[in-house]
């Protein structure tokens, strides 16, 4: 017997879901170095996919996703490039508890938490990565039409 998650659609064992498969890895993750490496790619991986954030959260942490994927930005560049606009003090909207982007709901995953191997860390890392990227592609219809929308 298997669980499908609402969010993201993968299929687990009815004894775990995709909470708990994040909550393993992120274990894994602050246990071993090797693992960690990903840490800024695995959170916001999970946090979009699972529609965590609010829609400007959400679109911000889409947006930091593309610069660690495809301009090789650091966890330190980031938090020195954007302590401004994240800082309790200067930020005027709420990250997680105000209104969700729903379409992401719509979206059909092509790579879920599920997909990742965890046993071994050049796995993890390797199936991180691409769970990170797949996340961008995925999305690049919905943020399209939002743009257009803003633009209209």
């Amino acid at each position: 017997m298997y669980f499908r998650c609402k969010q993201c659609g993968g299929i687990f064992s009815l004894n775990e879901t995709c909470k708990d498969r994040f909550n393993i890895t992120q274990t894994k993750e602050f246990e071993n170095n090797e693992y960690f490496i990903v840490h800024h790619l695995s959170v916001p991986s999970y946090m979009l996919q699972h529609n965590n954030y609010s829609t400007k959260g959400w679109l911000l942490a889409r947006e930091l996703l593309f610069q660690f994927i495809y301009n090789n930005l650091t966890p330190d560049q980031a938090r020195k490039q954007n302590r401004h606009i994240l800082d309790n003090g200067n930020r005027k909207w709420n990250l997680n508890n105000t209104q969700k982007l729903t379409e992401v709901e719509r979206i059909k995953w092509s790579f879920t938490l599920w997909n990742v191997r965890y046993n071994v860390a050049e796995e993890y890392c390797e199936d991180i990565k691409h769970w990170a990227r797949s996340i961008f592609e995925d999305t690049k219809e919905i943020v399209k039409r939002i743009n257009w929308i803003k633009i209209v």
